[in-house]
């Protein structure tokens, strides 16, 4: 199971990579700030909803007046007063935001947000008016997804025992309840600080606030932010050892094997059998194959095939990877997930 760090790695490498081509010179354009910043989001609300929550009372209304500044074409907003909750506001916040901005709406559906209390508890109800779906996976900044089900047991952590109820209409977001806390993962603090920092000089720079020397400084300072949450992880990892990639490949293919097959994705892993064991960062390399196959998984909505080639040159002593998807596409850009797949080939192993 992936760690936490490892979930917003891809974001990350992403952030990076635009960052450090914007620093060298080879792009500047105002779509790319744009792309960085996004990616930056995303990772550190990835993170804050993750990490352990600070309570506090707080009005509902108040903390959620956010949802007001929506498309009033397409989303009807209504917030009564209700009672005092005792929850981590700013996590409420990101966990409601990631929900409404994920409601597929379809034809001229309109999405309801209404806050009422019933029985003495507030609750947030998303609903409906036309088809419309939530998905199974919330995608946060179009760079990260979190499945329902842990959103719907971070949303217990976060307001301290509320729950989240799939209704015929949409969804009903309990902000008090007597369910019993998760756990959470300590010690995030650091890297959603790190973050917010790093999303603060970014949105200085995308805005043309500083430039010159005080903007090349500011990006500097940025690119290091992310490369220090990129060194904590690196820091978990296992050093390069002699591995037996087919093995590898096949072990990542039969964890997400159930996945892509309910997706009707099917996959074909081709790999020389003689191939000796090769050097390499096997954690990194793992992580190459769950993003290749997260790629698929994602670019083929309609299903389709991938195949994993897997060859050796024993005069030259490498070994190659080769990925092709059969299939309609879906709108996705690789973006993320390959820019983590180059950091493990071309950054770890030198390829």
């Amino acid at each position: 199971m992936k760690t936490l760090l490892e979930q917003v790695e891809p974001a990350l490498s992403f952030a990076r990579a635009e960052l450090l081509r914007i620093a060298e010179g080879e792009s500047d354009s105002a779509a790319e700030w744009q792309e960085a910043l996004a990616a930056v989001a995303a990772a550190r609300a990835y993170l804050i909803v993750h990490r352990t929550p600070e309570y506090g009372y707080y009005e509902p209304s108040a903390a959620l007046a956010f949802l007001a500044e929506g498309d009033a074409k397409r989303r009807h907003v209504l917030l009564s007063p209700a009672s005092e909750c005792v929850g981590d506001v700013e996590q409420v916040r990101v966990a409601v935001d990631t929900m409404v901005r994920n409601a597929v709406l379809e034809l001229d559906a309109i999405l309801g947000v209404e806050l009422i209390e019933e029985e003495e508890i507030p609750q947030l109800r998303v609903s409906f008016d036309g088809p419309g779906r939530f998905p199974e996976a919330f995608s946060i900044g179009g760079f990260l997804e979190i499945p329902f089900d842990d959103l719907a047991s971070r949303w217990t952590a976060i307001t301290r025992g509320g729950r989240i109820d799939k209704a015929p209409y949409g969804l009903v977001l309990r902000l008090k309840g007597v369910r019993v806390v998760p756990e959470s993962k300590l010690g995030l603090e650091v890297h959603t600080n790190a973050l917010l920092d790093a999303e603060t000089r970014l949105e200085r720079l995308a805005e043309g606030a500083v430039s010159g020397k005080e903007g090349a400084g500011e990006l500097r300072r940025a690119v290091a932010a992310l490369e220090s949450i990129l060194g904590a992880l690196e820091a978990t990892e296992r050093a390069g050892e002699p591995s037996n990639v087919c093995v590898l490949v096949q072990e990542v293919v039969k964890e997400h094997e159930a996945r892509l097959k309910h997706a009707g994705i099917a996959v074909e892993v081709l790999c020389d059998a003689k191939m000796p064991p090769v050097h390499l960062r096997r954690d990194r390399m793992r992580s190459f194959f769950v993003n290749a196959l997260g790629w698929a998984h994602t670019a083929l909505p309609a299903g389709g095939s991938v195949s994993l080639l897997v060859d050796y040159d024993s005069r030259a002593r490498q070994a190659g990877i080769v990925l092709a998807l059969e299939g309609l596409r879906g709108p996705v850009r690789p973006g993320a997930a390959l820019a983590s797949m180059r950091r493990a080939v071309v950054e770890a192993h030198g390829g």
